[in-house]
């Protein structure tokens, strides 16, 4: 009986489609970025006797921002569909078949600096330099933003209070609260890493939205990294961020913060690789929040997350360095 079955298994054999010559996404940018990941992008295909490709339907992606799956679903349809690959084989004889195939792919993630825009399926690309920047083209990119999130703001009666070093728009009636802890915070970093306290920075502006809703359609709307709950960019005089007074939107707050500080006094608005620009912005941050004898939760849960998600490295580099 056990004979019988196993020839009965043999005499049937299927073989797959065999799918040859994929070009496969490449980055546009050629920037040596430290973060990368491996994309998948899942597929079921219909492919007739002879091989070619009746159908290319998307069944799910991994790794892929959601803006972007259109573009390389059709991106390796456009190769495939239509086509003729090997097709499945019975026995030996060419079939008809449904197939399932992932496609898989590195992504090098850039930096907050450098973001895709789509348009019809067609991808645009705009580079922000922070090493070799156009100095008439970061001040446009920098007005424009500007005025984009003053047009926001000025639906919740928009104020504008300022001292010496810091300009900030937002809603509140009184920044008093504001303007002590940046002022806490550059101290406590002019101290951190023993410099001359009598630096400063004039026209730094900081717009605060008044809650996530608002924020995430500046974000949205410019087409900033759409996980960012605050942003400074580089070497744009900009900050964006919630109004701080919950202590997750100051600590928040405070990161971005933490990365002009850091990126004005220490690198000059030179380049560096993600893992050190925030672990860089997060030791700051821990050093000061532990400074001021508040709770350190936000950095208890990193450790849960590191023990929940070991295999995924690419965590790590942002949190510690």
């Amino acid at each position: 009986m056990k004979l019988f079955f196993l020839f009965f298994i043999f005499s049937f054999k299927i073989e797959e489609p065999i799918i040859e010559d994929i070009i496969y996404p490449k980055s546009e940018l050629k920037l040596n970025i430290e973060h990368r990941i491996v994309a998948n992008l899942k597929v079921e295909m219909e492919i007739d006797e002879d091989g070619r490709v009746l159908n290319f339907v998307f069944l799910n992606s991994e790794n892929i921002e959601k803006e972007r799956t259109d573009y390389f679903f059709n991106f390796f349809k456009n190769q495939i569909y239509g086509k003729k690959i090997k097709p499945c084989t019975k026995d030996g004889k060419p079939i008809k078949c449904n197939y399932i195939y992932t496609f898989s792919w590195v992504i090098y993630y850039p930096p907050p600096e450098v973001h895709y825009q789509f348009y019809n399926g067609k991808l645009k690309k705009e580079f922000i330099k922070t090493l070799k920047g156009d100095e008439k083209s970061i001040k446009e990119y920098e007005d424009e933003l500007e005025r984009n999130a003053l047009k926001i703001l000025s639906k919740f009666n928009l104020k504008r209070e300022e001292n010496e070093e810091f300009i900030i728009y937002s809603n509140l009636n009184n920044l008093g609260f504001v303007f002590q802890e940046l002022k806490n915070f550059k101290k406590f970093f002019l101290k951190n890493y023993n410099l001359k306290e009598d630096i400063e920075f004039p026209n730094q502006k900081i717009f605060l939205f008044p809650n996530k809703e608002t924020l995430n359609k500046f974000i949205e709307e410019n087409k900033l990294p759409q996980w960012a709950d605050g942003l400074y960019i580089g070497p744009l005089n900009l900050i964006f961020s919630l109004i701080p007074i919950e202590k997750k939107n100051k600590e928040v707050f405070l990161h971005e913060i933490a990365h002009y500080l850091i990126n004005k006094v220490l690198f000059e608005n030179k380049y560096l690789p993600i893992f050190l620009k925030e672990g860089l912005a997060e030791d700051l941050l821990y050093e000061y929040i532990k400074e001021i004898k508040e709770d350190l939760k936000r950095w208890e849960s990193y450790k849960t997350l590191i023990k929940r998600d070991k295999k995924n490295y690419g965590i790590l580099s942002f949190l510690f360095f």
